[in-house]
């Protein structure tokens, strides 16, 4: 467990660099264009639980609907899904629908452009030996990496909080990447 503190801390650290590196010195030459900016993304990745719970692990997959309210704040729609065994063999399906709130910390002209994220929604194990939802909540922080104008990748580490749930779990982790499309 302290070797992956001590990934997540170097993590941490290379985002705010890349941050700073990224910002425009002149912001007066932003070809940002204020308004609505709205986008797709389609993602996947693993909800790793920690803590001994049910379920080991989930590959999640799954979409997003989003809009960019100015050059600073955003907010997504997500949906995604997995299908996993829990610990007695019983195959199931992990849903999780959420919304989150997006905060840039550099312009849209660059490249990386890091961001911190909240949010939280309804996370439901169905199908299994015994059926678990309530609410789930999670942060993190992504880098967006613009490949063309309407074209971005991005990778976002999250932790998720679970400790609604009657299994004795709390600290999750989950990793997504995907792609965003503008438009």
């Amino acid at each position: 467990m302290n070797r992956f503190r001590n990934c997540v801390f170097v993590f941490i650290l290379s985002a705010m660099s890349l941050a700073i590196m990224g910002q425009d010195v002149d912001s007066q030459r932003s070809t940002y264009i204020p308004g609505s900016e709205w986008f797709t993304d389609f993602l996947m990745g693993p909800y790793l639980f920690v803590d001994h719970i049910p379920y080991s692990s989930v590959m999640m997959y799954g979409t997003r609907l989003g809009k960019r309210q100015n050059y600073k704040w955003g907010y997504v729609l997500e949906y995604v899904v997995g299908q996993q065994e829990d610990d007695e063999g019983k195959l199931g399906l992990t849903h999780h629908v959420s919304l989150h709130a997006l905060y840039y910390m550099n312009s849209p002209d660059s490249k990386f452009r890091p961001y911190l994220y909240a949010g939280g929604g309804f996370l439901e194990f169905k199908s299994f030996t015994r059926d678990e939802y309530n609410m789930a909540y999670y942060g993190g922080m992504g880098i967006e990496i613009s490949m063309r104008k309407q074209l971005h990748s991005f990778i976002e580490p999250r932790y998720l909080n679970i400790a609604p749930f009657s299994f004795e779990a709390q600290n999750e982790i989950g990793v997504f990447a995907g792609v965003r499309i503008l438009y």
